[in-house]
């Protein structure tokens, strides 16, 4: 069972994408790998957290709350914005931005 959380808006346009994206990645993992599109060996769920219903670092993240995709840190404030691929990324710091604009697609892929 793999289990996705994205903000309760995102989920219904999001979950065909993750759950064709981890059954994709899940199939090598079975000695008959075609057998995940077949079969019921796999199963994907992707949750819809409201606002206010997740929390890190024993902290409440909202909707619009962001996770630097650098260091992984909770931007409240976003301090700097990167388009990259037609989405808007925010980050913690101009460090953190320089260093996913030298790498984007490595970064990205985290």
């Amino acid at each position: 069972m793999a289990r996705v959380y994205v903000p309760g808006s995102w989920r219904k346009p999001l979950s065909p994408f993750f759950i064709a994206s981890i059954t994709r990645a899940l199939a090598p993992a079975d000695p008959e790998p075609e057998r995940c599109h077949r079969e019921p060996v796999g199963e994907v769920q992707v949750v819809g957290v409201p606002e206010g219903g997740y929390g890190v670092f024993g902290r409440v993240v909202g909707e619009t709350a962001l996770i630097d995709p650098v260091c992984g840190m909770v931007a409240r404030d976003m301090v700097a914005t990167l388009e990259h691929d037609g989405t808007t990324h925010g980050f913690c710091s101009l460090g953190c931005r320089r260093h996913f604009a030298g790498e984007p697609a490595e970064e990205a892929a985290r």
